[in-house]
């Protein structure tokens, strides 16, 4: 990181950022994820030492801005990560607004505009002046905003297509 840093870039966003770490007695990892997959061992609680220590002896030196992936983090649970006066995160990115469309197994249902609103309203209302949320509505791991959340039919982009190159 202080390499990067002394490089000049301005802050890292950081891929899974609850499974940094893991607990080091190192259970049996079935018993753990068919229990409870959202408490596995590698979670929240034991990532933030590891948090904290990466900002005491690098990032607090430096003027730069951190996002965490944060899948599985509980809106509860981000202040453990993102507030300011516990020296890790900045901020976390949610999975809550790509995952509006996923119901069981993964499988496509409908939703709202409200949906959607309420999300963010929610994040609003949970979070208290030392914790930042981003909004954020695709990633690597998911699909572009416009298939996501918009139409992308051929014949939709193909008509885009004409009116770019009619205009530009």
């Amino acid at each position: 990181m202080k390499f990067w840093l002394d490089k000049g870039t301005d802050g890292f966003r950081m891929d899974v950022i609850p499974f940094i770490s893991k607990d080091q007695s190192f259970p049996d990892y079935r018993t753990i994820t068919t229990a409870a997959p959202n408490t596995s061992m590698h979670r929240v609680r034991s990532s933030m030492i590891t948090l904290q220590e990466m900002n005491r002896e690098v990032l607090s030196k430096y003027d730069v801005m951190t996002v965490g992936e944060a899948f599985g983090v509980t809106l509860e649970q981000t202040p453990l990560l993102v507030d300011e006066r516990r020296n890790e995160l900045n901020m976390i990115f949610h999975f809550d607004v790509v995952r509006l469309d996923r119901g069981e197994a993964w499988r496509w249902k409908p939703w709202t505009l409200p949906d959607l609103k309420a999300i963010y309203g929610r994040f609003d209302k949970g979070l208290d002046v030392h914790s930042w949320h981003t909004v954020f509505l695709s990633n690597h791991d998911n699909p572009r905003a416009v298939s996501h959340f918009g139409e992308d039919s051929p014949s939709i982009v193909c008509h885009l297509r004409k009116l770019w190159r009619q205009c530009c």
